[in-house]
């Protein structure tokens, strides 16, 4: 408790504020400071004020009294400015101010960061650079303005315990990409033309982060060190309509512990998997794009019960969907999975029947592998493709009614087996017959086990 006698008349302003430094972007310039001593504990405010020429100032603007970090926007681009900021206390005295400048932004400007970010922070607009890494404390918010470009140097990330605000627009997309990334921001780095080149900066790594966290409208290009988006233990987020490409040795987003919404994105180019679900109890995969990676368009090591709805997953180098394992995965939906290797390996549970509006063929292999688990739900198989359960029990759950057409071909793995504990309906035709053999004749249906 600080005692002020209020009969004595006061003149004095506080001490002005110390270290004051400006840092131009696009159209916009960054102030940070280090606030006024305040040895008489009666400061009230800062005013900041800006000139064209040194000498008049105006466009006064009240930051409060605890601020040390402002970014100016709206400014013209090779414009000179100065900036001041005076302390103002409870008795109106108003300091005399602390002056930067000259300083002008550019649209060619570069912001460079690192470090830990321990308060909420605003990239308003133009090209950062992260030479190293930025770190977001956990409780701490970042919010990247659309149109913003983040460019990151070799083994560059960024990592977020805290909240991540990334939103950007169709027109204005927020983008992480490499430093030498001449596409988006010009030739921030000076070394003459270039391009980006895969696995050139790490990721952006969620741990723990708040689940209020989203990165709409961005593109994510040339990571790949790690993989380029990583979410850990409960960082349950959202990533929509955004770009992921070109990183190399691994894919686009991979999952531990969390339970993010994945929605509408295109994922394309990687040199692994799309979307790799390592653990976990679930995640929402819907109407994403995911398109000519090295690996599989979505695996799923363990994995609890995620939903794989109105995803196109193509001309992957392996398996549109692949469960390393079984789990009580609820049946996939829309999907339209083609030109991959194989069109999935799921649990029985999964397994897609005739009307869950998937469109599964034509692939390398159409062949459909499965594990056994319990069959929950109705379920109609065509003959479309043929359907190989490669280990364990596929149970038909009391009440529930399996049904298989003519012409479907079932191929058996090694001590794999059918149970019947509801309704099973298998009528084929003289001219379709329904075959169930082991997973060694080829037959029948071809070198189902390669």
């Amino acid at each position: 408790v600080i005692s002020i006698d209020n009969t004595i008349p006061d003149s004095t302003p506080p001490e002005d504020v110390t270290g004051l430094t400006a840092t131009p972007g696009n159209e916009l310039i960054i102030l940070s400071w280090t606030p006024s001593a305040d040895s008489a504990r009666d400061l009230v405010d800062q005013i900041l004020e800006t000139s064209t020429d040194g000498s008049t100032w105006g466009g006064a603007i009240s930051l409060g009294k605890d601020t040390s970090l402002y970014t100016v926007t709206g400014l013209t681009n090779g414009t000179q400015y100065w900036f001041r900021i005076r302390v103002k206390d409870s008795s109106n005295n108003l300091s005399s101010g602390t002056v930067v400048g000259p300083v002008t932004p550019s649209a060619t400007s570069v912001i460079s960061v690192s470090g830990h970010i321990t308060k909420d922070t605003v990239w308003a607009g133009g090209v950062y650079y992260v030479s190293g890494y930025v770190v977001v404390d956990s409780g701490v918010t970042l919010t990247i303005n659309p149109g913003v470009i983040v460019k990151f140097g070799s083994g560059g990330h960024l990592d977020i315990y805290g909240r991540l605000d990334a939103q950007g627009t169709t027109t204005e997309p927020i983008v992480f990409t490499a430093w030498t990334d001449d596409s988006f921001g010009g030739d921030s780095n000076g070394d003459g033309a270039s391009s980006g080149t895969p696995g050139y900066w790490r990721n952006i790594y969620f741990n723990g982060a708040s689940p209020d966290s989203i990165m709409s409208n961005c593109k994510v290009f040339y990571a790949g060190q790690w993989t380029p988006i990583d979410l850990y233990n409960g960082s349950d987020i959202t990533i929509q309509d955004c770009e992921i490409a070109y990183s190399s040795p691994n894919g686009g987003i991979f999952i531990n512990n969390s339970a993010p919404i994945i929605d509408s994105n295109n994922i394309h180019d990687n040199a692994g998997n799309g979307i790799h679900f390592a653990y976990g109890s679930t995640f929402t995969a819907t109407n994403n794009l995911i398109t000519n990676n090295g690996g599989h368009g979505i695996y799923l090591h363990n994995a609890g019960t995620p939903i794989i709805d109105g995803n196109t997953i193509t001309n992957n180098g392996n398996y549109g969907i692949y469960f390393r394992y079984s789990s009580n995965a609820p049946e996939i939906t829309n999907n339209t999975i083609t030109g991959n290797l194989k069109p999935a390996r799921l649990p029985f549970s999964a397994l897609p029947g005739k009307y869950s509006g998937n469109t599964l063929a034509p692939n390398t292999y159409d062949v459909i592998e499965f594990y056994g688990n319990t069959l929950t739900h109705n379920l109609t198989l065509s003959s479309v493709l043929t359907y190989y359960q490669v280990s364990g029990t596929a149970q038909v759950g009391t009440g529930v009614q399996l049904i298989v057409e003519p012409g479907v071909i079932w191929k058996f793995g090694p001590d794999a087996y059918l149970d019947i504990r509801g309704a099973f309906y298998a009528v084929g035709t003289p001219a379709e017959q329904i075959i169930f053999t082991s997973y060694r004749d080829d037959s029948i249906g071809g070198d189902t086990n390669g």
